[in-house]
């Protein structure tokens, strides 16, 4: 090999070598919780919400490559918290989740609280994400492997003296695909139900599954 093309091995050599490195050493950066939880809330930002709402997030954990977890996430509307998750967590492989059809293998919630108020003809919670003004290209389904819902609380304020609230929400549930159609097998719900106007709560628990074809749970 001439002395110029051994130069210029050389520098390829050292320019990987330098950009390898680099590499890891973000790598190992994103594994502090404190590296971690800076980089996360200014992700966050980025997130498409309309005027008023806006995402905090108050810890991160996690290698980023495979899992992720996010403690104290919520949802703030004009200083109104809609929602928050004590503790989020997600495990995937990144080549699954920038498919086409992304898939997430895991997503657990552990404790939550989310207020939904009527707004106009909507809700304020649903109307937290701005709405794409290009509706012509639809994306691939979405699948989610294994679902865990634990110590979950919903309320939907259907006026100012009249909800419908749900308290020890626990979930587990598979194979959930979101696209043309809801596909979802759920091992095990069970939760506290009161509805609206009443005091008296019921206490619900099923399982079952929603296919293409049919919705059943037993037993209910």
């Amino acid at each position: 090999m001439s002395s110029p093309a051994r130069r210029w091995a050389r520098r390829l050599a050292i320019a990987g070598t330098s950009l390898l490195t680099l590499v890891v050493v973000l790598l190992a950066l994103l594994q502090l919780p404190p590296v971690a939880t800076w980089v996360m809330r200014r992700l966050v930002t980025a997130v498409p919400l309309n005027p008023g709402y806006r995402l905090e997030v108050g810890a991160v954990s996690g290698d980023w490559l495979h899992r992720l977890a996010l403690d104290d996430v919520r949802l703030i509307n004009q200083g109104r918290e809609l929602a928050r998750v004590d503790r989020l967590q997600a495990r995937y492989d990144l080549r699954q989740v920038q498919a086409s059809e992304p898939r997430l293998q895991e997503l657990t919630v552990e404790g939550a609280r989310a207020v939904a108020r009527r707004e106009g003809n909507g809700w304020d919670l649903a109307n937290a994400l701005r709405r794409s003004a290009d509706t012509t290209s639809g994306g691939g389904a979405f699948t989610l492997e294994r679902l865990n819902l634990r110590d979950v609380e919903l309320i939907a304020q259907l006026a100012p003296d009249s909800a419908f609230r749900v308290r020890g929400l626990n979930l587990r549930a598979r194979n959930l695909v979101l696209g043309p159609e809801l596909l979802v097998q759920v091992d095990q719900l069970n939760a506290a139900v009161a509805p609206p106007g009443s005091t008296q709560w019921f206490a619900v628990a099923t399982r079952g599954r929603v296919t293409s074809d049919e919705l059943r749970l037993e037993p209910f």
